[in-house]
C-alpha cells in the first residue's frame, strides 16, 4: 500500500450526468419535516434469561449473534450496511440475499428495535402512512444491549437519540463502514460517537477515524484525525452547524496536541447544503476549515473520492472543489 500524497484540489469543470444526480439527490437517511422515528415493535423488550433460553433452544443460531454482536458496535443501521457487515464476517456458506427473516425474528422477541419514520402526532397502533423515505433502522434493545456488551469487544455504549439523532447517526455509520471498508489496512483506531464537553455545552462528534498519511514522498506518514460530523436538513439546520462547528473549533484547540493534524468532514446529504453552510461560515470571524461529503456519492465511490471542500471567488460566488486524495485502496 502506498500513503496518500497531501490532498491537491482541481476544480470539476464538468461531471458525468450521473454523478450530477448524485450530488443533488435525496440520500436514504433523511426525514422530511414533521415526520419522525418510531419503534414497529410490539415486544421492545427481553431479559437476559430470556435471551439465554432462545441460545440452549438454538432459536438464536450463528447468524443471529453475529447481527447482535454488529449492533452492539454500531447503532442504528440500516439492513444494507447489517448485510454489507455480516458478508465480511461470515463464512460465505452462510451468505444469503437478505437477513430480514434473521431481523424480523429478532424484533419479534425484543432483542431487536427497528425504527421506522411517521408523520408527527401518528399513533403507534395507527397503520402509519407511507412513510417520507426508505428508512428503517435497527438498533439494540436496552436488555439485549446489556447482554451483549461484555462479549462484544468493539461495544460502543448506547447514547439518548431522538429521531433526528438517529438519522445522524445512520449517517455517520454509512461513511465510517465505507472508510473502513477501503482504507482499513490505514486506520489505527476508531473514536465512535465521542461525546465532548466544553463547561455546560456538550455534542457529539459520531466519529474519530485516525490513520496514518504521508504529507511528501520523502517524509514519513503522520497520524491524521478525520473527523465525521452529519448534517440533516431540518428547521435552523445551518444555526444548528454552526453552533456545533464552533464547539468543535473550541475543542480542538484546547486537544491539538492529540489531534495535531484534524481533518473535518461533514456528511452533508447533498451539494447544496454545502455550499448553504459554506456561505454562513464566511460570516464568521477566523472559521473551522471544513470538508463536505455528499452522501449519496458514497454509494458509487469511496470516501476519499466524495470529499469537496467550497470556496469563494473575488465575487462572492460559491464552487465546491473535489479533491484529489491519492490512496491505495484496502484489498
Amino acid at each position: 500500500m502506498k500513503n496518500h500524497d497531501y490532498p491537491i484540489e482541481t476544480a470539476e469543470e464538468s461531471a458525468e450526468e450521473k454523478e450530477t444526480d448524485l450530488l443533488i439527490s435525496k440520500t436514504p437517511f433523511y426525514l422530511e419535516k414533521d415526520w419522525e422515528l418510531i419503534t414497529e415493535n410490539k415486544n421492545p423488550a427481553c431479559s437476559h434469561v430470556q435471551i439465554e433460553q432462545m441460545i440452549r433452544k438454538l432459536t438464536i443460531n450463528l447468524i443471529d449473534m453475529e447481527i447482535l454482536k454488529i449492533l452492539a458496535s454500531f447503532h442504528y443501521l440500516n439492513h444494507y450496511h447489517i448485510a454489507y457487515l455480516l458478508e465480511g464476517r461470515l463464512h460465505p456458506n452462510y451468505h444469503k440475499a437478505s437477513y430480514l427473516n434473521n431481523l424480523n425474528k429478532l424484533k419479534r422477541a425484543g432483542l431487536v428495535l427497528c425504527y421506522i419514520p411517521i408523520t408527527t402526532g401518528t399513533l403507534a397502533e395507527e397503520t402509519p402512512p407511507a412513510p417520507a423515505s426508505p428508512l428503517k433502522l435497527y438498533c439494540l434493545s436496552q436488555g439485549a444491549y446489556t447482554y451483549m456488551e461484555p462479549i462484544t469487544p468493539d461495544a460502543h455504549a448506547m447514547q439518548p437519540a431522538g429521531s433526528l439523532r438517529k438519522v445522524e447517526i445512520a449517517a455517520a455509520n454509512q461513511f465510517i463502514l465505507h472508510f473502513q471498508r477501503h482504507y482499513g489496512n490505514m486506520v489505527s483506531s476508531l473514536e465512535y460517537l465521542k461525546t465532548v464537553r466544553l463547561g455546560t455545552s456538550v455534542f457529539t462528534i459520531d466519529g474519530i477515524v485516525r490513520y496514518r498519511a504521508s504529507f511528501s514522498k520523502d517524509q514519513p506518514a503522520e497520524l491524521v484525525s478525520l473527523l465525521v460530523l452529519p448534517v440533516r436538513k431540518q428547521e435552523k439546520w445551518e444555526k444548528r452547524a454552526v453552533m456545533r462547528l464552533h464547539l468543535l473549533k473550541v475543542w480542538l484547540s484546547r486537544h491539538d496536541a492529540e489531534y495535531r493534524i484534524p481533518f473535518p468532514v461533514l456528511i452533508v446529504e447533498n451539494m447544496e447544503m454545502a455550499v448553504s453552510l459554506f456561505s454562513c461560515l464566511q460570516a464568521q470571524e477566523n472559521p473551522l476549515s471544513v470538508y463536505f461529503c455528499p452522501e449519496n456519492l458514497l454509494m458509487v465511490y469511496p470516501p476519499f473520492s466524495s470529499i469537496y471542500r467550497c470556496e469563494a471567488d473575488e465575487d462572492g460566488r460559491v464552487k465546491a472543489v473535489r479533491l484529489e486524495i491519492m490512496c491505495e485502496a484496502s484489498s
